[in-house]
């Protein structure tokens, strides 16, 4: 929910308490890397509801608390119930700023074959790739719209 309404804040709280009361794979399963019923994370809530903000301190929090393979993988390329990630969230919503710190901070993780297939062109379950999304919410020339 704090990713969902964009309170920073609360982010940060919820982690203190955390620290606290759970282990670390509590905190690394349940807060990090859990999905709600349609199987998005905190990260695509944030990349969802265009809170550039929730989304930088959900990558700062994470990369401090959870391995590099589970950013990766359970993170930046975590899809939902419809294989959509993050990254697709944002296009289908027509959100340059978040698509460029997505793009940004994967370029600091991964490979350029990697940043190729796991990002640029990764399909959900209907094979829509970022590009389709792009295109069907007719972002693509507005201004700003650079590519990636």
């Amino acid at each position: 929910m704090a990713a969902k309404y964009g309170i920073p804040n609360l982010l940060q709280d919820i982690i203190e308490w955390g620290k606290v009361n759970l282990t670390l794979v509590e905190m690394k399963n349940k807060l990090f890397l859990s999905t709600d019923c349609r199987g998005k994370t905190a990260w695509h809530a944030a990349a969802g509801r265009r809170n550039l903000e929730i989304l930088q301190e959900i990558w700062n929090l994470s990369k401090e608390k959870i391995s590099a393979d589970d950013l990766k993988n359970k993170l930046l390329f975590a899809t939902d119930c419809r294989g959509m990630t993050a990254w697709h969230a944002a296009a289908e919503r027509a959100n340059l700023e978040i698509l460029h710190e997505i793009w940004n901070l994967a370029k600091q993780k991964l490979s350029a074959d990697k940043l190729k297939n796991k990002l640029l062109l990764a399909t959900g379950w209907n094979g829509m790739t970022t590009w389709h999304a792009a295109a069907k919410c007719g972002c693509y020339g507005q201004e700003g719209w650079t590519g990636v």
